[in-house]
């Protein structure tokens, strides 16, 4: 016979310990702010169906912890974090198709690390402009 308490004891510590065995390792987590330009002439919505369709190609990457877009006037803004190197070339397999479709519609201008970037990310973004900063500077622990 299952002992009522013994069981209702399993359940509650299983309820709050799951969800902090199921949260990715943050010290190796990554990421970056990206601003880019319309380019002239650019219907917005050519522009939005861009970005759902990258939204929608990065979808299912269990790695990509932060994937968001904006579209405001004629500047993109994005915000995109991965738990981890092997998370972002997934992403990046998954919305490469799309970049130089994206690339007739937008440049980006800046591409700025939230946090120090691997050094084979760092080669990939310097590529789409991104500076890496002194991160003791950039960023207060």
């Amino acid at each position: 016979m299952i002992n009522f308490r013994t069981a209702l004891a399993s359940a509650v510590v299983a309820f709050f310990l799951t969800p902090f065995a199921a949260q990715a390792d943050p010290v190796d987590d990554f990421g970056w702010i990206l601003v880019a330009q319309v380019h002239a002439g650019i219907e917005s919505s050519a522009v939005d169906a861009m970005i759902t369709d990258i939204m929608d190609a990065a979808r299912g990457n269990t790695g990509a912890l932060v994937f968001n877009f904006a579209r405001v006037d004629d500047k993109i803004y994005g915000y995109e974090m991965f738990d981890n190197e092997a998370a972002f070339f997934e992403h990046l397999s998954r919305v490469e198709p799309l970049v130089p479709q994206l690339l007739e519609l937008w440049a980006p201008t800046s591409v700025v690390p939230t946090h120090a970037l691997p050094e084979n990310v760092l080669a990939v973004m310097q590529q789409m402009g991104a500076i890496q900063p002194d991160m003791a500077s950039a960023l207060v622990h």
